[in-house]
């Protein structure tokens, strides 16, 4: 026997899984048709209160149902128990039937509303556009309907005055700060993007809503005074500008960690550059002094480490590295830790044979990591030194 709470719990469960489907592209003609599993004759004859609750608890849950709703109802002549009318089946037909069962009704009520008023805009600009825009519009609306079921509403007006504004001004090229909507800033853009992008790229393609972005920077420590720039040694700017820097620096050490960038020592013709981690790779290779220097790296003992610096390789395939070795890390077997659990653990592509058999180890070894901080300074500067000298 399926109780009230039981189906309640069931159908909550339905709902939350396809209101937005519901709601964005649309409903079949019955949405629930569920069983509900009535008590045969030995049932009820065990359990005969339970099996009269059961009956009056759906013969009350059916005084509350809309009016499109309804239960269906049918003789059983039990020989032992005469004839009973007990409930078979529950009948839903719409998506605010279920809600309204569920006691989710005012939240049909709300993302309903929402998502037509958001259908109707997004259609309107999607005149003129790509043949596939309109067909792309209920499916953005699909994906973010919970996210916008959740909105206060005060965001969610907002919400529909930069989506129609975006799509009014699509190359603007205005940075988000500079947005002519009341109570809108970056910190709001940007904690609210993942709702917008989806909707204004189903009508114009593009998910970077014509805004500028803020540059991508990288920092510098020019290691060698006669080639800094007015004198300037400690250096931030963006990657556009770095790139079309006139400069040819005899050797470039590459570092991970911002305050090993900050302690390198003056090296002559050398630049010293910090990398932003995982993502800085392709930043790196936009500089096209890098590609004819003499590149040394050096990062953490760790399997991101040596990710990193197969990355770096792949764009800069000059790439030498320094303290990345067996011998490094036996050194120093005592400074290191354990890495996280989730570590990728397949190898890296392109890594020379010591830096593999150093990858190996690290497993063997039981998962270590040794973070370059942690290395001796000395040590550091030895090795610094002698793979920075000038050749020759």
């Amino acid at each position: 026997m399926l109780s009230v709470d039981q189906a309640k719990e069931k159908l909550s469960a339905l709902y939350q899984r396809r209101f937005a489907q519901w709601c964005a592209v649309g409903a079949d003609e019955v949405t629930v048709d569920i069983p509900l599993h009535p008590p045969t004759e030995s049932v009820a004859l065990h359990h005969t209160e339970d099996v009269a609750s059961w009956i009056r608890g759906w013969g009350s849950a059916e005084q509350t149902l809309s009016h499109n709703s309804h239960l269906k109802w049918e003789s059983r002549r039990w020989a032992s128990a005469g004839t009973n009318t007990v409930p078979i089946r529950l009948v839903l037909p719409a998506p605010s039937d279920v809600a309204q069962f569920i006691g989710k009704q005012r939240h049909w009520e709300t993302v309903q509303e929402r998502i037509t008023q958001l259908n109707q805009m997004l259609q309107a600009h999607a005149v003129g556009h790509h043949t596939a825009a309109a067909e792309q519009i209920p499916d953005a609306l699909r994906r973010s309907a919970k996210s916008i079921a959740e909105l206060p509403e005060s965001d969610f007006q907002r919400l529909q005055e930069v989506t129609d504004w975006l799509l009014q001004h699509q190359n603007s090229q205005l940075f988000p700060r500079q947005l002519p909507v009341r109570g809108v800033h970056t910190k709001w853009l940007e904690g609210h993007r993942k709702i917008i992008a989806p909707l204004v790229a189903a009508v114009t393609g593009d998910t970077a809503l014509g805004l500028n972005r803020l540059p991508v920077t990288l920092r510098i420590r020019v290691l060698d005074p006669v080639l800094a720039p007015g004198g300037i040694q400690d250096i931030t700017a963006p990657v556009s500008e770095l790139s079309a820097w006139d400069i040819q620096p005899r050797c470039v050490v590459v570092v991970e960690n911002l305050q090993s960038l900050l302690a390198l020592p003056p090296i002559s013709g050398a630049i010293g550059i910090h990398n932003p981690g995982s993502t800085g790779a392709p930043l790196l290779a936009e500089l096209p002094w890098l590609h004819s220097t003499d590149l040394i790296y050096w990062g953490d003992i760790d399997v991101e480490g040596l990710r990193i610096l197969s990355r770096v390789r792949s764009h800069l395939p000059h790439t030498r590295s320094i303290l990345t070795d067996c011998e490094t890390l036996q050194n120093h077997r005592d400074l290191a830790g354990d890495d996280h659990p989730q570590a990728p653990r397949s190898m890296p592509a392109h890594l020379t044979p010591s830096e593999e058999e150093l990858f190996t180890a690290l497993a063997q070894w039981g998962n270590l990591r040794l973070e370059q901080e942690r290395v001796p300074w000395n040590t550091v500067l030895e090795a610094l030194h002698q793979a920075a000298a000038p050749h020759g």
